[in-house]
């Protein structure tokens, strides 16, 4: 696996992420198409990205950062086939070396389901691991997603 650093995706990446993206999160953080996903990211400003990619060039995960409200935000995905093996660690402390801030939603419960039908696990654990501390007084509360803001802060 190889980590690959860019300010934009190529078409074939986007096709790859929304693929990802659609597998791992809930049915109703999904995107209907391509253009829904290139809507989104289009509003977000700073755009970095990051690709774990397999042997054969394919999306495997994916960090992206963006800026919102003088802050670094962030999303992580890792396709849950190889979830347990270190990537999502690896992407995290790569970002990490290189800022001083980072903050992001995360699903806090175990309620939502994904594609396949199986229930989708909040990553929070995972986060909690990693010196993310949790915001309670910041959720994000609509009709498709709860989640509770996690902030990092370099030490």
């Amino acid at each position: 696996m190889n980590i690959v650093e860019t300010l934009y995706l190529t078409s074939n990446q986007k096709q790859q992420v929304l693929q990802l993206w659609n597998q791992e999160y809930p049915v109703l953080l999904q995107y209907a198409s391509l253009a829904a996903l290139e809507e989104y990211l289009a509003g977000l400003e700073q755009k970095r990205h990051y690709l774990l990619l397999g042997e054969a060039g394919e999306v495997c995960g994916w960090l992206f950062l963006f800026e919102r409200a003088k802050e670094t935000w962030f999303a992580l995905i890792v396709d849950s086939r190889l979830k347990g093996r270190g990537y999502g660690k690896r992407l995290l402390r790569l970002v990490q070396e290189n800022e001083r801030q980072l903050s992001g939603w995360v699903i806090d419960h175990d309620n939502d389901v994904k594609s396949n039908e199986e229930k989708y696990s909040s990553p929070l654990g995972f986060y909690l691991k990693n010196s993310f501390k949790v915001c309670p007084e910041e959720r994000l509360e609509t009709d498709i997603i709860s989640a509770v803001k996690i902030s990092w802060t370099e030490k």
